[in-house]
């Protein structure tokens, strides 16, 4: 009802906002299972996401920006930001001159490397540090780095010569007004283009948690844009401890992209995750394949038709036993487009 006010509000009333857009990614997913424990596999349509984004300014230098997902549940009770789960983004940000700005409120905290630079619906299969997830969609760790996207906090950016620097402090997810002490995650970033030789990322993020329990995110990645060709390799660390066990997940990422002309782009991803749990003994790699063809209509980026295919496969091991794959289909498209600018 909140969100239905919200768009009355803002059609019929004089606020200016710069630009809506309409972002999603709408397809049809089928997913087998073969190995241990198989249950078949499931298929279904869905979106992925589903976004309306407000963008505008109050005044020079002075921006806001709201972003809501209909395709989640608006349900985070006693949420110690009081904001919905539904909500993306809901910030301000003020731009003191073209290098240095800082954000306040429900921002992009960009946590995740590339991989959380890069928007859902172009993400068409995310590493395990990044999703927190196996092979079969079950929790490894208590958060992946996706659930520390959309926090609230402060963030300040800063630009010089070839480098950017983010600094950044925000609520930890999930805390709710419930819970005694309200804990922090905080890290920073440093983005540095050295030309020809390509973009460089490193990033550090806490969350120091309570009574020893702590989650520490590192990430270090290269990319280079090569007019037709686009190359990344990105390393990922994701620990968590706790009073009584301490718990790694590694991710190893390489992609090539390869714009064959206008209309098409052919996206090829590799993947090995390595995740360490509290015994020896408890120890697992996956290895994952993605490749997925990209058809853009008239060369227009705003909408896009792909079809791909994800493999994953975890082989036998002492602990899990015999091996387990997935294979999984992709079909649909995504739209970017503008309502209102």
């Amino acid at each position: 009802m909140s969100f239905i006010l919200f768009v009355f509000i803002i059609l019929f009333c004089p606020l200016s906002f710069s630009q809506v857009t309409l972002d999603t990614r709408f397809e049809f997913n089928s997913r087998n299972f073969y190995g241990k424990n198989s249950e078949g596999g499931d298929s279904a349509f869905r979106f992925a996401p589903l976004r309306l984004d407000f963008r505008g300014n109050l005044k020079e230098g002075l921006d806001y920006r709201l972003r809501f997902r209909l395709d989640r549940a608006y349900q985070t009770p006693n949420a110690t930001d009081g904001i919905h789960s539904g909500v993306d983004l809901a910030f301000l940000m003020r731009k003191f001159n073209t290098n240095s700005r800082i954000t306040l409120g429900r921002l992009a905290s960009e946590v995740g490397g590339f991989e959380g630079q890069t928007t859902s619906s172009e993400l068409y299969m995310p590493s395990e540090v990044f999703s927190g997830r196996d092979l079969k969609g079950e929790q490894l760790l208590g958060f992946g780095s996706t659930n520390y996207l959309y926090p609230s906090g402060i963030k300040y950016e800063l630009s010089f010569l070839s480098h950017d620097i983010i600094l950044l402090l925000a609520n930890r997810p999930g805390h709710t007004t419930e819970e005694k002490n309200t804990t922090y995650f905080y890290g920073f970033e440093l983005k540095s283009n050295w030309q020809d030789k390509g973009q460089t990322l490193l990033s550090f993020y806490f969350e120091p948690g309570n009574q020893q329990d702590s989650r520490q995110f590192l990430s270090f990645g290269w990319q280079r844009d090569l007019e037709s060709h686009l190359l990344k390799i990105e390393s990922l660390v994701l620990r968590e401890r706790t009073l009584l066990e301490e718990k790694y997940l590694f991710s190893y990422i390489a992609q090539w992209d390869y714009r064959y002309s206008e209309e098409f782009n052919f996206q090829n991803k590799f993947i090995q995750s390595e995740y360490q749990g509290a015994l020896d003994v408890d120890f697992h790699t996956t290895r994952s394949f993605s490749s997925v063809v990209e058809y853009f209509e008239d060369g227009e980026r705003s909408l896009r038709y792909f079809a791909g295919i994800n493999l994953k496969n975890r082989p036998s091991s002492h602990f899990h036993g015999e091996a387990e794959s997935l294979v999984e289909f992709l079909l649909g498209f995504r739209l970017l487009g503008t309502i209102l600018e």
